[in-house]
């Protein structure tokens, strides 16, 4: 049997119950509300929400605010990483958002790049 490595992809808004609920299970306040409007800052642009899946099951996300409220980041147009969630589940190492270095990263969604800073 052949191991699958983890899946990353864009939200979608049938992602949202299984994020609410796994944070649910660790006993931590982050409503389905929370995802919702991510989802619309996502259709709208100022955010991408990576959500990354280990064994089909949701392991976490990372969201990049491409106009950042951090006044240093935003003169400089730097986009910011937030969100977390990136080790809910076992073997999901390889997501830690601190593995990400945000001058050099690309952000490669279902085969094409969506976009670069």
């Amino acid at each position: 049997m052949t191991r699958a490595g983890p899946l990353i992809r864009l939200l979608e808004k049938g992602d949202i119950p299984a994020m609410a609920q796994a944070f649910k299970e660790l006993g931590w306040n982050k409503p389905a509300s929370q995802y919702e409007r991510y989802f619309m800052e996502q259709v709208h642009g100022t955010r991408n929400v990576l959500v990354a899946f280990i064994e089909g099951k949701f392991a976490g996300y990372l969201t990049i605010c491409w106009s950042s409220t951090y006044p240093p980041f935003y003169e400089a147009k730097i986009p910011e990483r937030r969100g977390h969630g990136l080790r809910l589940r076992r073997g999901a190492k390889a997501l830690r958002p601190e593995r990400l270095h945000p001058r050099r990263a690309r952000i490669v969604l279902q085969g094409s790049l969506s976009q670069t800073w």
